[in-house]
């Protein structure tokens, strides 16, 4: 969930997202492809003002688990700080997975205590990613370990807070 005042309509945002080490032509291209679905995501979101893509060369394969996606703002120290309290995951599934089983997240049951059972898929966000709701806000750090503990299920690549998506932007 994305929150703006009126005022934010001039906020310029850039989705900066990483090639594999060599900087190759089709990685590039993928990497730009994924960028501009993720602007697409956040627009859809209800994210307003200038949304630009950039592809950076990334310091390791993006096969490695972590973070293959960055967001930045210029509102002036107005995005959620890493006190704040996230809503969901990005997941990265492994090719052929398919995230739910049974009506069950898959990897959820890597998640300890209640945060884990109360687990939904939200959309798809393209490349075997999808934003993975908790049930209600958590801490940066309890999303943090949810992804640390996800992250251990063999089917699923990668798993990092969305704190991109659910920081609270306003001016005022």
């Amino acid at each position: 969930r994305i929150v703006q005042t009126a005022g934010d309509s001039a906020a310029v945002t850039t989705v900066t997202t990483f090639s594999d080490l060599r900087g190759s032509r089709a990685s590039k291209k993928v990497a730009q492809k994924r960028a501009k679905k993720i602007a697409s995501f956040l627009r859809g979101q209800g994210l307003i003002g200038t949304i630009g893509t950039n592809v950076e060369q990334g310091t390791v394969s993006p096969q490695t688990k972590g973070a293959l996606v960055r967001m930045t703002t210029d509102l002036d120290q107005s995005l959620a700080s890493s006190s704040d309290s996230v809503r969901s995951l990005v997941v990265r599934y492994t090719k052929g997975v398919s995230p739910l089983v049974n009506g069950k997240v898959v990897g959820s049951n890597k998640v300890t205590g209640i945060i884990g059972s109360g687990m939904s898929l939200g959309p798809n966000l393209g490349l075997r990613m999808y934003r993975v709701d908790f049930a209600q806000s958590v801490s940066a750090a309890a999303a943090q370990k949810a992804a640390n503990q996800m992250s251990k299920d063999k089917k699923i690549e990668f798993a990092e807070p969305d704190s991109f998506v659910s920081a609270q932007v306003s001016n005022g």
